[in-house]
C-alpha cells in the first residue's frame, strides 16, 4: 500500500493532494477521484485504498507526481510542505546550505590571442513555476473535496526555458487524455444502447399484441357479456406463481385475452391512475405483487410486462379511457409494482 502526492493538470490552478496508488492510471497519466462530499468519508477511502468505482468516480489529468510514501500520515506531512516550498525533495536545513555557484570559465591560449577558447557546464533546465507578485509567492494549494467542484483561480505559467519542451510533450498528453476518456464513454454508451434496445423489442412487440387485441374485439365478443366475468382457471386475485401460470395458458388463446380485457375495462376509476390500479389490485394479491416489476431487471424480480395478463391489462385501460397513452398506463403499473412491500408490510400490521 502506498500513496502518491501529484498536481493536477489545470491550467487555471494549481491544486496538489495526497491519493492512493490504486487510484492511479496504469500510465500514471490519470487519477479516479472519489464522488465523496465530506472530508471525512474521502480520508476513510483514501487510507483503505478503496478500490475506484468508473461509474461514479471522475477522472482527472495530472501534471506531476511529486512523491511516493508507504504511510498517509507522512504523505499528509510531505503536502503540507509542497503547498509552501513546492519541494518535497529536500528539507530547509538543506535549502539554507546551498549556494549558487558561479560558472566555471576554463580558458586556454596560444600564439594567437585571438583564439581563444571558453567552455562552460550546462545549467540544468529549470521547471516551471508560478507567476507571483514581486512581494509575495503564490504556494500551491492543497485539494480539498469542495475544490473539486469549484476551482479558485491562480494562473501558473511555464517557464521560458522549457516552453519549446512542454510544447512537444502537450499533444502526446493529449492524447492520452482522449483515449482514456473514450474507453470509458464508450463502453458505458454500449451498456446503455444495448438496455434501450431491448426495452424496446419488448414494448413493441406488447404494442403489437395489444393492437391485435383491440382490431378484433368487437367482431369476437357480444356487448351484453362484458360485465359478466368469463370462465377462468384460477380466481382473482391470484396468490401464488402456479395460479399466474395456469392464467398465461388461459389467455394464450385470442378470444380468452380479449374477453378478460373487456370485462377489465368496466371495473372502475375516474383517471388513468385510478383505473389501472384497481385492475391491479382485483388480478394480484400483495403478497404476489412483490414478485414482480415491470422490467424485472433488480432483485431477482420476474417481469410483469411480458405477461400476457399485462397486455390485457393495459388494452383494459385503452379501451375504457380512449384518450389514455400506453406509456402512462405503462408507469402507473410500475408504482403500483414498487410500492407492493409496504402495502404487504402495512396489510400485516392490520391483520396482528
Amino acid at each position: 500500500m502506498s500513496f502518491i502526492g501529484i498536481e493536477f493538470d489545470n491550467d487555471a490552478v494549481d491544486e496538489i493532494a495526497v491519493v492512493h496508488s490504486t487510484w492511479m492510471s496504469p500510465h500514471k497519466k490519470h487519477v479516479w477521484w472519489p464522488p465523496y462530499k465530506s472530508s471525512k468519508t474521502l480520508n476513510k477511502a483514501l487510507s483503505c485504498g478503496e478500490e475506484p468505482d468508473e461509474n461514479t468516480w471522475v477522472a482527472y489529468a495530472v501534471k506531476r507526481k511529486f512523491f511516493e510514501c508507504d504511510a498517509l500520515e507522512k504523505s499528509l506531512k510531505k503536502l503540507q510542505r509542497c503547498e509552501t516550498t513546492s519541494d518535497v525533495q529536500t528539507t530547509d536545513t538543506e535549502q539554507d546550505k546551498k549556494r549558487q555557484r558561479k560558472h566555471r570559465r576554463i580558458s586556454s591560449s596560444s600564439a594567437d590571442e585571438d583564439d581563444e577558447v571558453v567552455s562552460s557546464i550546462k545549467r540544468p533546465p529549470r521547471i516551471s513555476h508560478c507567476v507571483t507578485t514581486p512581494t509575495t509567492r503564490s504556494p500551491l494549494r492543497v485539494l480539498s473535496v469542495q475544490s473539486i467542484a469549484s476551482r479558485s483561480t491562480v494562473s501558473c505559467s511555464p517557464s521560458p526555458s522549457v516552453t519549446s519542451v512542454a510544447a512537444v510533450e502537450q499533444p502526446d498528453r493529449e492524447t492520452s487524455n482522449i483515449d482514456d476518456n473514450l474507453h470509458v464513454s464508450i463502453k458505458q454508451l454500449y451498456k446503455l444502447v444495448a438496455l434501450v434496445k431491448r426495452q424496446n423489442e419488448q414494448l413493441s412487440k406488447q404494442n403489437d399484441e395489444i393492437l391485435h387485441i383491440l382490431k378484433n374485439k368487437p367482431s369476437q365478443l357480444d356487448s351484453t357479456n362484458l360485465h359478466h366475468q368469463p370462465e377462468l382457471p384460477v380466481n382473482f386475485p391470484i396468490e401464488n406463481l402456479e395460479e399466474v401460470d395456469l392464467i398465461e395458458e388461459y389467455l394464450t388463446q385470442e378470444t380468452n385475452l380479449s374477453a378478460l380485457s373487456s370485462y377489465m375495462s368496466t371495473i372502475g376509476g375516474r383517471d388513468i391512475t385510478s383505473k389501472t390500479n384497481t385492475i391491479l389490485r382485483y388480478v394480484f394479491t400483495n403478497g404476489i405483487a412483490v414478485r414482480y416489476s415491470f422490467l424485472g431487471s433488480r432483485g431477482n424480480k420476474k417481469a410483469f410486462s411480458t405477461l400476457k395478463l399485462c397486455k390485457a391489462i393495459i388494452a383494459a385501460v385503452l379501451v375504457s379511457l380512449p384518450n389514455t397513452l400506453e406509456i402512462d398506463v405503462n408507469n402507473c403499473i410500475k408504482v403500483w409494482l414498487k410500492h407492493a412491500p409496504q402495502r404487504l408490510a402495512l396489510e400485516a400490521k392490520r391483520n396482528v
